[in-house]
């Protein structure tokens, strides 16, 4: 439960180390996080997730580390076309080129919320942008600020159908609404400015590393 509002969710996967948790969910695609889509309220599961268990977690309290997508998409590579087209190359050099890209191509989309980066991923390879640090305690309350939002909306009433359009999805000769489709943006969360970035700069980045060194 958040709030008022209750939470009901299958967890792909958890990780736990020491005092530490991180939560993976695996997709048939690639996904990222946006901080404007979690302000929108359209890519909340995740980061709802780690709320809840790192805060609860078989009566244990963690701290968040990460949130992370990692990609199942199937694929099929034609080896021997590959060979074919690349004539005198060695197969063993094509061979680590060959996974060198595919590595590239599904760099997990991922939040870390502390400096135990060795934790997510020792050597950075299959993460996208290791560097960014995240707030969760501002992520956290801009969320439950947006379930309170929600509750209050649905007590009041304000069941309105208002879809954002999406020309991505697959079988979209399925999908019928004849009304305006909503534009998005931030859900007003009071307290709490819209514009106020979840990732932390340079200088917070260093302050929270000084943090956890002294609490070793």
């Amino acid at each position: 439960m958040i709030g008022n509002v209750n939470i009901r969710g299958i967890i792909d996967r958890i990780d736990l180390y020491q005092d530490l948790i991180r939560i993976i969910d695996y997709k048939s695609s690639v996904l990222s996080i946006s901080e404007d889509e979690v302000k929108q309220g359209l890519r909340l599961q995740m980061l709802t997730y780690m709320m809840i268990v790192a805060n609860n977690l078989q009566g244990k309290k963690y701290k968040p580390t990460a949130v992370q997508y990692i990609s199942m998409k199937d694929e099929t590579i034609d080896l021997n076309r590959i060979y074919n087209k690349c004539g005198d190359m060695p197969k063993q050099a094509l061979l680590n080129s060959l996974e060198e890209d595919f590595i590239k191509s599904r760099k997990c989309a991922v939040w870390i919320f502390n400096e135990h980066r060795d934790v997510v991923d020792i050597d950075a390879r299959h993460i996208k942008s290791p560097k960014n640090i995240y707030d969760f305690d501002k992520i956290q309350a801009y969320i439950e600020g947006i379930y309170a939002n929600f509750h209050e909306q649905v007590l009041s009433g304000n069941i309105e159908l208002s879809p954002i359009e999406n020309t991505t999805l697959p079988y979209m000769a399925m999908y019928h609404f004849n009304g305006e489709y909503r534009i998005p943006t931030a859900v007003e969360v009071e307290g709490i400015p819209a514009d106020i970035p979840f990732k932390l700069d340079k200088e917070e980045i260093a302050a929270k590393g000084a943090k956890e060194d002294e609490n070793l």
